[in-house]
């Protein structure tokens, strides 16, 4: 059994009750460091799929430091500030691009609170919860698949990917699915309402990853709604079955 870490009270009581009725079945975990899981697996290749300014990927430098590191940022402006960061480390290249299912271009919605930004339309039911997430405005990317961006690079054994963009899952996965199909471990934002026009929700991801045999191993957090305290949001963990 693997271990991970959870939000136990609140995962069994609010989104396993969801689960179940969606007749999948979960397995809790119990509380493990992070960080000592991680390194368990060996992971020795991360990537980073919405990196933004670079949080994430400082976290994970310092949980499995011997990594190399892939990450990938379409927004010029955070895209700026992910440089920064990444120009005292080593073993780490970083895209200022988008990742989808074709090569070329696309319009971006910037959102003025950045995280919220994605190729997708944000919806009201996103704007009710967040109110500062209104307004944006459109940018043209360059966007790539995943499978394109690494073709020439050397991917070590084990892999994790960590997937955040906001609604856009379903068509990162398509493009990259060469490297999802090696990777051990993928982190990816799943949600149970439509935050986004035309995204998937965690039942869609969830049937994906069984499909590339991926086992659902929990959550590393869950993102309520400020309206009603629903889970709209959660870190989902796949498993290498």
């Amino acid at each position: 059994m693997l271990d991970i870490l959870v939000e136990s009270s609140s995962f069994r009581k609010v989104v396993g009750n969801l689960l179940n009725r969606m007749g999948i079945w979960v397995q809790y975990i119990s509380k493990t460091n992070l960080s000592e899981w991680v390194a368990k697996e060996r992971i020795a290749t991360i990537i980073d799929v919405g990196a933004f300014d670079g949080d994430w990927m400082m976290k994970w430098r310092k949980i499995v430091p011997n990594a190399r590191i892939f990450c990938f940022e379409p927004i010029p402006d955070a895209f700026k500030e992910l440089q920064k960061k990444a120009c005292s480390l080593s073993n780490l290249k970083i895209f200022n691009i988008a990742l989808g299912d074709f090569n070329g271009n696309i319009e971006m919605h910037h959102n003025f609170y950045g995280p919220s930004s994605s190729i997708l339309e944000i919806t009201d039911t996103h704007i009710m919860n967040y109110p500062f997430t209104s307004r944006t405005k459109k940018e043209e990317v360059k966007i790539m698949r995943l499978d394109d961006a690494l073709e020439n690079e050397v991917l070590r054994m084990n892999i994790l990917i960590k997937v955040d963009v906001q609604g856009y899952e379903d068509k990162v996965i398509k493009g990259g699915f060469n490297t999802f199909s090696k990777a051990k471990i993928i982190i990816i934002e799943t949600s149970f309402f439509k935050l986004y026009e035309g995204q998937p929700l965690f039942r869609e991801i969830y049937s994906e990853m069984e499909r590339m045999g991926f086992t659902y191993a929990g959550s590393l957090g869950d993102y309520h709604s400020k309206i009603d305290g629903s889970v709209l949001q959660q870190d989902s963990v796949f498993v290498r079955k």
